[in-house]
């Protein structure tokens, strides 16, 4: 199935870009630059969905785009994901691991909205040169 969510990217005085989807308050992600960031916006949707689709629990309606307030350095961007196509292309097959991280890389991450499991995943995709 195609879903279809908006996104609000906020670029950070970093240049770091920051995403979060208002519908769906635990997904969110940060990449390097828009490019990474609209990459792993849209990896962290079709995954998250992908899991939703697994256990059978519902989705909340996406909100109308123009309704979202964003400042200038922000924007809407509507992110696509297809869970049934990359619920074929990979086993999906989720599973929890247990990391061990410093804390204040921990506490850094949280300000930050850094999903670690996203980077953790996108990591290991380029080490493993898997895509």
């Amino acid at each position: 199935m195609k879903y279809l969510y908006p996104a609000l990217f906020t670029r950070e005085l970093t240049g770091q870009i920051n995403v979060t989807f208002p519908d769906l308050p635990r997904v969110y992600v940060s990449g390097q630059d828009i490019a990474d960031a609209l990459s792993l916006a849209q990896n962290s949707l079709t995954d998250y969905l992908s899991s939703v689709n697994d256990i059978q629990d519902t989705l909340p309606l996406p909100t109308d785009p123009f309704l979202i307030p964003h400042n200038d350095n922000q924007l809407v961007v509507l992110i696509t994901a297809n869970s049934k196509a990359s619920h074929h292309l990979v086993a999906n097959q989720q599973v929890q691991i247990t990391v061990t991280i410093p804390k204040y890389l921990d506490d850094q991450a949280i300000t930050e909205h850094i999903d670690l499991s996203s980077v953790l995943t996108a990591a290991l995709k380029t080490k493993l040169n898997v895509h």
